[in-house]
């Protein structure tokens, strides 16, 4: 037996349903655009740093701890970390900003170390693991700081760059 009003609520129940179908099959196609949209920007090839990096990481390393060019150096390696930076490649920003501390740390300026964690943390489009790798090289030399004032303004440097970031 059916109660009046009851033919009411089936109709809203089965334009319910159609609302529910329609809003679904608008959802699967717009998540397969994006699926298409996603492998046609994966399929672009993306530029390979491998050889570039292997060429300026040791001809830089030598330039500044042998020759003593450590300036030169250093912005020789602050290019290629903008190149790569800007081409979105994670690994090979890391790897060269990684490679900067490390001259830095081999050379003994701790005040180089400080300004450089600053200077590629705070780099335009700044990758989150390029800030990772960034902060933990910086944390390697904690121990081996020379002096307690350094280590704190090692600490206190890393503490600001990495806050509210990692």
């Amino acid at each position: 037996r059916t109660m009046p009003g009851d033919g009411d609520k089936m109709e809203e129940e089965k334009q319910e349903e159609k609302k529910d179908d329609k809003q679904s099959k608008l959802m699967a196609a717009a998540s397969a655009t994006k699926a298409k949209e996603d492998m046609m920007v994966s399929s672009k090839k993306k530029e390979d740093f491998t050889p570039l990096l292997d060429a300026a990481i040791p001809q830089n390393r030598d330039l500044a701890l042998k020759e003593g060019k450590k300036a030169e150096a250093l912005e020789n390696l602050l290019g290629v970390e903008k190149q790569t930076r800007l081409a979105a490649d994670a690994f090979a920003t890391g790897r060269v900003a990684k490679e900067i501390l490390k001259i830095l740390f081999e050379l003994g300026d701790w005040e180089g170390i400080n300004s450089h964690v600053v200077l590629l943390s705070k780099r335009r489009q700044q990758l989150k693991q390029v800030l990772v790798d960034i902060v933990q090289e910086a944390m390697t030399y904690m121990e081996k700081a020379p002096t307690h004032d350094q280590k704190m303004e090692l600490l206190e440097t890393l503490r600001a760059v990495s806050e509210g970031k990692i």
